[in-house]
């Protein structure tokens, strides 16, 4: 297989800031796309729903796993507000524990920057999206 710089950076960051992930049974609301997540970075613990709409999680790749909360991070701060938040990731806006969530990802986002600097998933959403270049490798790597 090819050697993706992308993946390389994954896992160096994993490694350098000690970053272990558990995904529990828990979902938001009923979207079982939306797994509840514990995330440690070094002594630091952060829960948060992540989207795996493509089952990711279920794939043996922390390097994997470490993306999606990491692209779970980058939308949120990509999103202009809880509207668009829910409308682009199908989840109710009427859902009280969405928006609980959503505001708490305000400080997630900004308390797990502080730690690891500037928050960059490193795979592109075409590849992630299409199965395609690096995230094809990181899930074929869990596969093996």
């Amino acid at each position: 297989m090819k050697n993706y710089p992308e993946i390389a950076q994954l896992a160096s960051l994993r490694k350098q800031f000690t970053i272990s992930i558990q995904v529990t049974n828990a979902v938001l609301g009923s979207n079982s796309w939306f797994p509840k997540v514990h995330v440690n970075i070094g002594a630091q613990s952060y829960e948060m729903y992540v989207e795996d709409e493509y089952e990711d999680f279920k794939i043996d790749n922390p390097d994997l796993h470490l993306c999606l909360i990491l692209r779970s991070l980058e939308f949120y701060n990509d999103c202009e507000d809880f509207l668009v938040w829910c409308k682009q990731l199908g989840v109710d806006v009427a859902d009280p524990a969405a928006r609980e969530h959503h505001l708490e990802l305000g400080a997630i986002y900004s308390a797990i920057e502080k730690q690891l600097g500037t928050i960059n998933s490193y795979i592109n959403d075409y590849d992630f999206e299409l199965n395609a270049g690096a995230a094809q490798v990181l899930r074929e790597e869990g596969k093996l």
